[in-house]
């Protein structure tokens, strides 16, 4: 949504393309100061994103409870 390209971010970050690629494919996880410094490098304010990341983790721990599944 900060209209970059997967360059552009790489650039920021000072790491190659492909780790930006592996990152958003989901084929490499990133600790939490890595989505900070993800998050800035996109133009987002990481509490912002740590915040909705928040709201989204509440809702499918929730909809697990209503299924009668605990934490994996």
């Amino acid at each position: 949504s900060a209209g970059l390209t997967q360059r552009d971010v790489a650039r920021r970050l000072k790491v190659p393309p492909s780790w930006v690629a592996k990152v958003e494919t989901g084929e490499r996880r990133i600790d939490l100061v890595e989505m900070c410094l993800f998050s800035s490098a996109c133009d987002a304010d990481p509490a912002e994103v740590c915040s909705l990341l928040s709201a989204q983790i509440a809702v499918i721990q929730a909809k697990r409870h209503r299924k009668g599944k605990g934490p994996r």
